[in-house]
C-alpha cells in the first residue's frame, strides 16, 4: 500500500480517452471555420494544418508546452494564408475548447476520483488543456496544475514541483497516477514522487523494472494500493 498524503492525478487517457475528444473538437472547429470564414477552406486539409503547426513550433520553440498557445498560433497562420486578419482566432478556438471539454469518463473513473478526494488532497496534473470547471469535476480537486500554468510539461520536474507546492506536501508524500510511462511514471519518480502506472492494455515499453500497475483507474479501490 502506498503511504502518501496527496494524489497527483493525470487527466487525459487516465480519466477519459482523449483521442475521440480531440477528433470531435477539431471537427467542430473546422466546421465553424468553413461556415464563418470560407476563405480558409483551402488551408483546412491535414497537410496544410501540419505545416502551420510546424511553423508555429519553429517560431516559438520555448512555448511548445502550451497547447492552447500553439493551437491559437496555428489559427493565426491559417488567417495569414487566407489573407484574413486574426479576428477568427478567438471564436474558432472557443468552438474547439467547448468540444474539447465534452469528455466521456472511463467506466468507474469518476467514482474513483470521488473516493480519493474524500481521503487525500487531489491535484490535477496534465500536459493538456482540459478545464475541470467546465467538465464539472473541479470540486473534487484541491488544485489543477497544467503545463501552461507551470511553464513546463511532464516529465519536466518543474510541473511536479508545482504540484507539490499546490498540495503543500513534500514530493515523497505524493503519489502520481497516470498512463504515460515517461511523462507520468518516470517523470514523477525523477521528481521524488511515488508513481502508479495506469496500463490501459498497453505493455510496459522496455525492459526496465515495471512500476506498480493497474489495468485501469477503476481498479484502484479494490487494489489495496491506497487507503480508500
Amino acid at each position: 500500500m502506498f503511504d502518501v498524503d496527496a494524489i497527483s492525478l493525470d487527466l487525459d487517457d487516465t480519466l477519459w480517452p482523449v483521442k475521440p475528444v480531440i477528433i470531435a473538437a477539431e471537427r467542430a472547429m473546422r466546421d465553424f471555420l468553413r461556415t464563418q470564414y470560407p476563405a480558409v477552406v483551402p488551408y483546412l486539409n491535414d497537410d496544410a494544418l501540419l505545416a502551420a503547426r510546424r511553423r508555429a513550433v519553429a517560431a516559438y520553440p520555448d512555448r511548445t508546452y502550451d497547447l492552447t498557445f500553439l493551437r491559437k498560433q496555428v489559427l493565426r497562420e491559417l488567417a495569414n494564408e487566407a489573407g484574413l486578419d486574426h479576428t477568427l482566432v478567438e471564436p474558432a478556438f472557443a468552438v474547439f475548447d467547448d468540444q474539447r471539454n465534452q469528455v466521456d469518463f472511463y467506466p468507474g473513473a469518476l467514482s474513483v476520483v470521488q473516493a480519493i478526494a474524500g481521503r487525500y488532497k487531489v491535484i490535477g496534473c496534465s500536459n493538456g488543456n482540459a478545464d475541470l470547471e467546465r467538465i464539472g469535476i473541479a470540486g473534487h480537486f484541491h488544485a489543477h496544475v497544467c503545463a501552461r500554468s507551470a511553464g513546463a510539461a511532464k516529465p519536466d520536474a518543474r510541473i511536479f514541483s508545482a504540484v507539490a507546492a499546490a498540495a503543500g506536501v513534500s514530493p515523497e508524500r505524493i503519489l502520481h497516477i497516470g498512463d504515460h510511462a515517461d511523462a507520468d511514471v518516470r517523470g514523477a519518480l525523477a521528481a521524488g514522487m511515488q508513481a502508479l502506472w495506469i496500463q490501459n492494455d498497453i505493455a510496459w515499453p522496455d525492459r526496465t523494472p515495471q512500476p506498480a500497475t493497474l489495468r485501469c483507474i477503476a481498479d484502484l479501490p479494490e487494489s489495496g494500493l491506497l487507503d480508500l
